[in-house]
């Protein structure tokens, strides 16, 4: 990593204090093993994507705003966005519709179709971005949240991508989910000031929440272990919540992990990341009925739902007899799938 404010390389592992490595830190490191000599589907090539992968109110965002201060990085954000069409510029889908054969509408007005198909075929939407990324950067990097594609789509359209590294973003679920409901209810996601706000939280809603987003990180977790495919892991209390050079930093490293860099550190800079919505720390200065949730959940023995991390993947004794190992007849290298050759 080069400094703005002079030439130095960065020790990777001092600057990813923090940052959850699937291959080799955290406490997954006991199945590091999975990983080692990982399958023809992880790639040996140094990624030209990065894809980060998590719930909303993760701060994704205020990640891809300050890589985009990084010259060598390209930062996109919802590339699949199920209604919006802003993160593709003209020339880009004008190569993406020579690609699926139609003509599609670019302009900001009439995108519908633009988008149902951008949404139907990720893998081309990714091959265009990588083949038109200008010469002067080394990655391109895009989020992907729950309703933008389905499992099978990330699985088979980013995981199993060679060129494509994947990084997942995890939050303390019940402040993710308090920032969710304020961010709907003043109707914006971003440059609102919500800390005097109270929301009120259904228990029940949230549990049922909590289960949709766990069983969803697992899923495609468990797609990647399946594949060989390494991974990292960052998370908004030990990532994200610092200073925009703090930040880049310990993303930098990561990426150095994938053989990636060096980059530009951007400035030291407040202004560079997004100032946050809800400066309160404490749940109960968040939840208007709190005392009925922690009742509740407490009742229900899921108080560790709401403030435990998202469980990380662990491959099961299932898991491990499911895979069934199969001898890749070009490179002679091992690679996982289930039983009938699906990957979930």
């Amino acid at each position: 990593m080069t400094d703005a404010n002079g030439p130095g390389r960065l020790e990777a592992a001092r600057l990813a204090h923090g940052a959850s490595d699937y291959l080799t830190t955290g406490p997954t490191a006991r199945v590091a093993g999975a990983f080692r000599g990982a399958s023809k589907a992880a790639g040996t090539r140094a990624p030209r994507l990065v894809c980060l992968i998590g719930m909303q109110r993760t701060g994704t965002s205020h990640l891809n705003k300050i890589l985009s201060y990084v010259p060598e990085i390209e930062s996109r954000s919802e590339l699949f966005h199920p209604w919006r069409c802003m993160w593709m510029h003209p020339h880009e889908i004008e190569d993406f519709s020579r690609r699926v054969g139609k003509k599609l509408p670019c302009s900001c007005e009439d995108r519908r179709q633009t988008i149902r198909m951008i949404r139907r075929r990720p893998d081309l939407v990714l091959d265009c971005l990588v083949d038109l990324m200008a010469p002067e950067k080394q990655i391109l990097t895009f989020k992907v949240f729950p309703g933008h594609l389905s499992v099978r789509q990330v699985t088979k359209a980013i995981i199993s991508r060679p060129d494509c590294a994947i990084i997942f973003v995890r939050r303390r679920p019940i402040d993710a989910y308090v920032s969710k409901l304020k961010a709907r209810q003043v109707g914006q996601w971003a440059r609102v000031d919500t800390t005097e706000m109270k929301v009120e939280v259904a228990p029940r809603q949230f549990l049922r929440w909590n289960r949709r987003m766990s069983a969803w990180y697992r899923r495609l977790e468990g797609a990647c272990w399946m594949m060989g495919k390494p991974f990292h892991r960052l998370t908004y209390e030990g990532d994200l919540a610092a200073s925009p050079r703090a930040v880049s930093e310990r993303f930098s490293a990561v990426l150095e992990a994938s053989g990636l860099g060096p980059f530009t550190l951007p400035p030291d800079d407040a202004t560079i990341g997004l100032t946050r919505q809800d400066r309160n720390t404490d749940v109960r200065d968040k939840i208007a009925n709190w005392g009925e949730c922690h009742r509740y959940l407490a009742a229900k023995g899921s108080l560790d739902r709401a403030f435990d991390p998202i469980p990380e993947f662990q491959p099961t004794f299932w898991d491990r007899l499911l895979l069934r190992p199969t001898r890749n007849r070009e490179s002679g290298q091992g690679s996982g799938q289930w039983w009938g050759g699906k990957v979930f």
